[in-house]
């Protein structure tokens, strides 16, 4: 089947040993870990898989799951998945903590290498560079699925764990839930009801898997599924991805449907809705900046998560976090300008983009294309169009947005705006 793995494996060259804190979960791992990176190219691989080679790239898309740098990200490989969905899979480094007690990790471990450094041997401020392998961690090998699921994001933050890896109190195991390898990082938005819910979501896929180490996370509106080691069977690889998409699917038939409402029809506005618990909202500076830009371009600002109800499938990385409706000047159509927010290391930032309905019979790939002279992706999904900014920024600019999305899009012919 994959006639070129061979040649592949036989052209690599053994990496030198790696130098940084590191630990395997696996006694199958432990070449992995040494190695600090995959020992083969899983290209062929990757295009077995229908997906896209994209190495060590950080796409954007992902931000909320992906590690940190792509130094800790090896053979990526992305693009429309079987089941229909957005999605990535890859080899990758899991940053794990390091005390001065070792390795904070609980279950059986191999290879472990670890170093302690006194917060206050960093610098003056005790705070480690902000570049790869540094700080008190330790580098683990890994495979990685990650799957976009807009409409998870209504959901507050879900992870599910193999239970020897995390600690007993205050993470219920899902034994009775027909998971009994697992447990669930519990928090105030998760009660029983919604456990439940979860793990019967889950349990077909995870069920059936015996992997030393799992980690489920629904996040930001993505599904992420981490398990030990560089991983090269391509069987393993599709059940990965199948139960990610499966994951998704199930959650995404938990919520509400869509709102049934036109797409011109303003939304409550800002603060009408109540908060849905356990989802992130815009933090104080940029709720200011968004009613600033509402009042000086005289759109009306609508509650974020009115959007969510209306298009659960928006394809824009992120959670909304501002939401402007009205027809902008230079548009000749209503449109929403919209802020977004990934969490995490990129929680200080908003990615802005533009809403509208789509042209009758407009199409583009799974992913989106991208427009090289806005520097905007543009996506159809459901007879919408999506176009939104390649990079993050602190800015908070209807004008540009409006300027900019309009452009990609007419010249996309996706949208008559």
């Amino acid at each position: 089947m994959l006639k070129n793995l061979g040649k592949a494996i036989k052209g690599m060259t053994t990496p030198a040993e790696a130098k940084f804190n590191r630990a395997a979960l696996a006694a199958d791992d432990v070449e992995d870990s040494r190695r600090g990176r995959p020992a083969v190219s899983l290209q062929p691989v990757i295009e077995e898989l229908g997906l896209t080679y994209a190495d060590n790239e950080m796409a954007g898309a992902f931000v909320a799951t992906l590690p940190k740098w792509p130094d800790y990200l090896f053979n990526a490989g992305r693009g429309a998945l079987p089941g229909g969905r957005y999605g990535q899979i890859g080899h990758e480094l899991l940053e794990a903590d390091v005390t001065q007690s070792g390795l904070q990790m609980g279950g059986s471990t191999y290879s472990v290498r670890t170093t302690y450094r006194n917060p206050g041997f960093f610098g003056v401020h005790g705070t480690p560079p902000n570049e790869p392998f540094s700080g008190n961690n330790a580098w683990i090998p890994t495979t990685a699925v990650h799957v976009r699921a807009p409409e998870t994001s209504r959901l507050p933050r879900l992870v599910i764990v193999e239970k020897s890896r995390i600690p007993s109190w205050g993470n219920p195991t899902l034994d009775s839930h027909g998971l009994p390898g697992y447990r669930i990082i519990e928090n105030d938005p998760i009660g029983p009801d919604l456990i439940a819910s979860v793990a019967a979501v889950c349990r077909p896929w995870l069920s059936v898997r015996s992997d030393p180490y799992l980690r489920l996370r629904v996040v930001q509106g993505m599904v992420n599924i981490t398990v030990n080691g560089y991983r090269t069977d391509i069987a393993d690889l599709r059940h990965l991805i199948d139960a990610g998409e499966g994951i998704a699917d199930g959650l995404t038939a938990m919520m509400a449907p869509p709102l049934s409402v036109p797409f011109d029809a303003p939304g409550g506005a800002v603060g009408s809705l109540a908060p849905l618990r356990g989802v992130p909202i815009a933090w104080p500076q940029y709720a200011a900046m968004f009613a600033e830009a509402a009042k000086a371009s005289g759109l009306h600002q609508e509650d974020a998560l009115y959007l969510m109800s209306l298009l659960p499938s928006n394809p824009i990385p992120g959670l909304p976090w501002g939401v402007l409706f009205g027809t902008p000047a230079g548009c000749a159509k209503p449109c929403r300008i919209v802020w977004h927010n990934q969490g995490g290391r990129t929680e200080s930032t908003v990615r802005g983009g533009l809403i509208t309905p789509a042209r009758a019979g407009a199409r583009t790939p799974v992913g989106g294309t991208f427009h090289q002279p806005t520097a905007m992706y543009a996506e159809v999904v459901n007879g919408v169009a999506y176009c939104w900014n390649q990079q993050r920024g602190g800015e908070v600019d209807p004008r540009g947005l409006a300027h900019n999305g309009s452009i990609t899009l007419r010249e996309l012919g996706l949208a008559d705006i």
